[in-house]
């Protein structure tokens, strides 16, 4: 029997609307309800198979990476790649309740990639097998990213590398098979930080730019162009989509600079022009709600009324101007460009100060505004305390050692962070740690060596530099298992 009574309509509730008891419009191919709110919209005939039994979901184990028939519908795929997300959680012995809550409290604090409401409601219909394939990878990517320990974790074929490879490899098969989607994106993001985080920075820089070109079909970077609109629910969208795109520019800068020693590598996700609003991760009901304060608008003084991941946003603006002008550093008139690396240097050490005292005291931990501006730092000092590099005419001992002090200033402002950082832990657990936390660890520590190499020692640096090493160690169980 067929499904519509005209080519407008439905016959019957799709499943969502019927699953959580809400007047269905029927309208085809997406009823409004569904259209609203981002959900893949379903309308099944009499003759569509029930839910696969928990017995019958055995078959689908994480480790099987057999190839799905392209020919596949959409409504199989999905069914199928549920079976996939209930098998996975069960052998893993957590719920996806229990991963969503995790993701919320951690991951989520640096890279604001999917308002909480959203995230809560996909988990609630993946109870009833009622989300999208698309959905059901972005659950199995937070099932790897929050997996500890639990279930069969002892076994090899469940052991972090191969959930990795599972989720990896199921999530090309639905990239294939459906369109571009908002919940792909999320996925690819968060597959993309954990391979990142896990030190297979090759895997991360090709996965962030799938991820990238991806967004840009789906038109996460010219979100912003709807977050003045009239309708709310439209407003609430495009800010999360407009936090999904700056969770994008901060992932592939941090990946970057990973990649090649000093970010020389041009990226993909180009930061917006300075009259374009910045991004917020404010919540009010478990949505995000817009700022309209841009970044030519915003000053240091007035940063205090942004939210966090807006002052991340600002970070990420003053990391990309550090990139440029030291990279053109030996290019045109020498004192023209030393004006500019002060300039530069007055403008990072200044949000620094601002940001370390405006980090709103909130749960977990909200490094990753300042860890951006301290790298920032480190990479202009590295290239200021060469003395080579200095216009001939200049006072190049004055200068260099003015970059010294400065290196050594922030060198203690990172250990003073590890200190705070290790007691944070010891209380909150290892995944509070932004992702990049581990990269400004390793710079700290090659910049204490290297001066140790050159016959500078500083005692209190060396002392206290086993607090870094802790820090880095304790981050490198948690993430790095080859």
């Amino acid at each position: 029997m067929s499904i519509m009574t005209s080519p407008q309509r439905a016959l019957r509730f799709c499943r969502i609307c019927k699953a959580k008891k809400k007047a269905c419009g029927k309208e085809l191919p997406t009823c409004s309800y569904c259209f609203k709110r981002g959900f893949d919209c379903v309308y099944e005939n009499e003759s569509d198979t029930p839910p696969i039994s928990d017995n019958v979901a055995e078959v689908f184990k994480p480790w099987s990476l057999t190839l799905f028939p392209m020919s596949i519908s959409t409504t199989t795929l999905g069914r199928t790649m549920a079976y996939h997300l209930h098998y996975l959680y069960k052998v893993v012995g957590q719920s996806p309740l229990q991963a969503g809550k995790h993701f919320l409290d951690n991951f989520q604090r640096w890279l604001p990639v999917i308002a909480p409401r959203r995230l809560d409601e996909h988990i609630e219909l993946s109870k009833r097998g009622l989300v999208g394939a698309d959905v059901s990878i972005l659950l199995l990517s937070i099932c790897l990213v929050t997996l500890r320990s639990g279930g069969d974790l002892a076994d090899p074929l469940v052991h972090h590398t191969a959930v990795h490879t599972t989720v990896k490899t199921l999530y090309a098969q639905v990239q294939a098979m459906m369109h571009a989607s908002a919940s792909l994106v999320q996925a690819g993001i968060i597959l993309s930080a954990y391979e990142y985080a896990s030190g297979q920075i090759d895997s991360a820089f090709i996965s962030i730019a799938a991820c990238i070109r991806m967004a840009q079909v789906v038109g996460v970077d010219t979100a912003y162009n709807r977050l003045d609109a009239v309708q709310k629910e439209t407003r609430l969208q495009a800010t999360s989509e407009w936090n999904l795109w700056w969770s994008i520019i901060v992932l592939e800068r941090f990946i970057l600079l990973e990649y090649s020693d000093a970010g020389r590598r041009a990226p993909m996700a180009v930061c917006p022009n300075f009259d374009v609003p910045l991004p917020s991760d404010t919540e009010s009901n478990g949505e995000y709600i817009p700022t309209y304060c841009t970044m030519s608008s915003s000053t240091v003084q007035s940063s205090s009324g942004l939210s966090s991941f807006g002052r991340q946003a600002q970070a990420i603006y003053l990391l990309d101007r550090c990139l440029n002008e030291t990279n053109q550093s030996e290019q045109g008139d020498p004192e023209s460009q030393l004006l500019k690396l002060q300039q530069l240097d007055k403008d990072l050490q200044q949000r620094l100060s601002v940001f370390m005292t405006q980090t709103p005291h909130e749960p977990g931990l909200r490094c990753g505004t300042i860890a951006t501006v301290i790298r920032s730092l480190y990479i202009l000092h590295k290239i200021l305390s060469r003395a080579g590099s200095l216009p001939v005419d200049l006072d190049r001992e004055r200068w260099v050692k003015s970059s010294e002090a400065a290196l050594e200033t922030i060198t203690k402002i990172m250990i003073d962070v590890a200190k705070h950082h290790l007691d944070y832990i010891s209380r909150s657990g290892v995944d509070s740690l932004a992702f990049c936390c581990a990269c400004n660890l390793r710079v700290t520590i090659k910049y204490i060596e290297d001066r140790c190499k050159h016959g500078y020692v500083c005692k209190s640096l060396l002392d206290d530099m086993g607090y870094l090493k802790t820090l880095e160690t304790v981050f490198n169980r948690r993430w790095r298992f080859n």
